[in-house]
């Protein structure tokens, strides 16, 4: 288990015009790096956003446990509309200048039929408009680091203590906590195992 005290340093609203230049991805990573250089930089980063005549809207399916992700067969795009995305903004821990965008969104056709969504990597061109509501909650930048389990770029907070709920230890590489994770596991498994032999309280 990771743990982070997060507060919300400042709220943003972007809204992206029918037809502009830039992806949905390339919109948001613009917009993060151009507060690199200034005292509001963007750590890490909540993000909402609702919005139609979305072209081109690409998903893939988070499998996990050493696939990583499965894609759809591409074939041609529907116009669809956002009911939902929602999703955060943290760093490329093997490029910590390079923002990774983390997005879910469900999306529904013209029809008002049918609704699909998952991992959201893109949408190419966007023809009506995107509203998206930023929330900052850290200066400092969190990274999102390889987890060799699951082949998928994970986020990477410090890693919490039980010992002690005030401090956390040093963000690891998702292949252990290095303050004693084992140990912590360890007691936690005998103090349920004391629980269970004792009798309840009301019968």
């Amino acid at each position: 288990m990771k743990v982070k005290e997060l507060k919300i340093l400042e709220n943003y609203l972007i809204v992206i015009e029918p037809k502009e230049k830039l992806s949905l991805m390339e919109a948001l990573e613009k917009f993060v790096l151009s507060k690199e250089k200034t005292d509001k930089k963007i750590g890490f980063a909540w993000v909402s956003m609702i919005g139609g005549g979305l072209e081109k809207t690409d998903c893939v399916f988070s499998v996990g446990y050493n696939v990583g992700y499965k894609e759809k067969e591409k074939k041609d795009y529907p116009t669809l509309e956002c009911n939902i995305t929602l999703g955060c903004i943290a760093w490329d821990s093997e490029d910590i200048n390079k923002p990774m965008v983390h997005l879910y969104g469900d999306f529904i056709d013209e029809k008002l039929e049918k609704s699909s969504g998952g991992h959201l990597v893109d949408v190419g061109e966007i023809g009506l408009t995107m509203e998206i509501r930023l929330d900052v909650a850290s200066r400092e930048k969190l990274t999102r680091d390889l987890h060799p389990l699951v082949k998928v770029k994970l986020l990477n907070p410090p890693v919490y203590s039980f010992d002690n709920p005030g401090q956390t230890g040093k963000s690891d590489d998702h292949g252990g906590n290095q303050t004693g994770q084992k140990e912590e596991v360890e007691k936690l498994r005998k103090e349920l195992e004391e629980m269970k032999k004792k009798k309840p309280r009301f019968a």
